[in-house]
């Protein structure tokens, strides 16, 4: 993880297949982008941050289409082990690539099929307006090479484990060096233990 992408974490996290005939519409084609558009957003810096880190950014400026599944800012912090995903370059890139599938999917579409395929790993299971039984909380944000639906929660593949790492346990593995942070690192994985305490 690159000094660059763990500053811009901890500012954030301190609060401040086929196209089926897909064709971009006139307003989404002005829109940009998928990067763009999840930048025009306001709401996923930290899923942008993860873009850019696992050298995913690129693809999603492509033609595609692509439909991207957005963590929003708030999802991220509410992952019980930000800072562990954070420093484990592998682990981060399976889970980014599992909010990222082929084709052009709007809400509609979702509604009508029971499996979408990522980039990477096992389908992810639909139920009306849930990806995994994740809520999308943003939907049908179009782009010029897709569309982005924002969820309330981070998807995790079955490949990397569902850490439940407790407030005690982050604060033991930040003693016993496990992590190896700077000690701004330090001060941001108290941060972020405040944050997950407000939310038990």
């Amino acid at each position: 993880m690159s000094r660059m992408m763990l500053h811009e974490i901890l500012n954030l996290c301190d609060g401040r297949p086929a196209k089926n005939g897909w064709n971009p519409s006139e307003s989404a084609t002005r829109a940009g982008n998928l990067v763009e558009v999840l930048r025009a957003g306001g709401r996923f810096r930290l899923f942008e941050i993860a873009l850019r880190e696992t050298e995913l950014e690129a693809r999603l400026r492509e033609a595609g289409p692509y439909t991207v599944f957005a963590p929003t800012d708030r999802a991220f912090q509410r992952f019980p082990n930000l800072a562990e995903l954070l420093c484990d370059a592998q682990a981060l890139r399976e889970v980014v690539s599992r909010h990222i599938v082929w084709g052009y999917f709007d809400t509609q579409a979702l509604k009508a099929i029971p499996l979408v395929a990522p980039i990477r790993g096992a389908a992810l299971r639909l139920d009306g307006v849930r990806v995994d039984g994740t809520r999308i909380a943003a939907p049908d944000l179009k782009a010029a090479n897709g569309i982005v639906h924002g969820l309330d929660r981070v998807l995790t593949p079955q490949s990397v484990p569902a850490w439940e790492i407790t407030r005690d346990r982050v604060s033991a593995a930040v003693r016993n060096g496990a992590l190896a942070m700077t000690q701004r690192l330090r001060v941001g994985v108290e941060r972020l233990e405040g944050a997950l305490q407000g939310h038990r």
